[in-house]
């Protein structure tokens, strides 16, 4: 019985808060975002361009790797933008404003393709998965 009224008593405070039911005129969650509905699928920086992803908005010496993870499929590198946010980024992915290009992912760090050049970020808090180093 106490389950049942702080449920009813939960669905009607949330019922009463402005903005909080689903209405005709909001998007529907289970359509895609499209550019054609004005939306912007990037999330807007404080100092980046908002029309791009945010991996893309600063230059790639700005970013730090900050992990990485091996795998036998897919490996994942982790960087960290100067806006504060980490980045998941796999082999292909875009990063910097000059359009950069993951190339390779290893231990050590990643190396991204700016063009015919390249740069190559390592790890900066490495730390080895103590079941590898017992081997």
């Amino acid at each position: 019985m106490g389950n049942k009224f702080f449920l009813t008593a939960a669905a009607l405070c949330l019922a009463m808060i402005p903005g909080a039911a689903f209405t005709a005129d909001d998007r529907d969650p289970f359509v895609p975002y499209s550019a054609s509905q004005g939306s912007s699928i990037a999330a807007p920086s404080a100092e980046g361009d908002d029309t791009m992803h945010a991996q893309m908005n600063f230059p790639v010496a700005s970013y730090r790797l900050v992990g990485i993870v091996i795998a036998p499929k897919e490996s994942l590198a982790v960087v960290r933008g100067k806006d504060g946010r980490d980045y998941f980024l796999t082999k292909g992915d875009k990063l910097g404003k000059e359009n950069g290009v993951v190339e390779e992912i290893k231990r050590e760090g990643i190396t991204v393709r700016i063009g015919e050049s390249t740069v190559d970020m390592m790890v900066s808090n490495k730390m080895e998965n103590a079941h590898e180093t017992a081997q």
